[in-house]
């Protein structure tokens, strides 16, 4: 059995079309570049933290959906994710993806500002309104 760490990075992919049936399908050049980076991703991933365990693996659909149902599959301890602060919730510091799953989530969110160039956790603030 492999000790190590294990994280899945999930990319949620917007560029996706959905068909008559539902399903969801990459334009063939979007898929390549998907794959192109995801790939990437892989490699910086592996290289940078050795003792982590990582899969990439890109979803179709609505972000905040997609995340819970993944929750329900398979036990995770937290959600890291990327923030823009970009989308109905202009002036705030988080965008409407994040807000929405810190919201709906059954287990922690840490977001990460897309301004961020390196991360890493040293340091844990709790915020509280009570």
């Amino acid at each position: 059995m492999d000790s190590r760490t294990s994280a899945y990075l999930y990319h949620p992919n917007k560029r996706q079309c959905p068909c008559e049936n539902g399903e969801y399908v990459f334009e063939a050049s979007e898929g390549r570049r998907l794959k192109a980076l995801l790939k990437d991703w892989q490699i910086r991933i592996d290289d940078e933290f050795p003792d982590l365990r990582c899969k990439t693996v890109s979803l179709a659909g609505n972000l905040e959906k997609t995340v819970l149902n993944l929750l329900q599959e398979k036990e995770y301890h937290f959600i890291v994710m990327g923030a823009k602060g970009k989308g109905m919730i202009q002036k705030a510091v988080l965008g409407s993806n994040t807000f929405a799953l810190i919201k709906k989530s059954p287990i922690g969110v840490l977001a990460v500002p897309i301004t961020f160039q390196k991360f890493g956790l040293q340091n844990i603030a709790l915020l509280s309104n009570f």
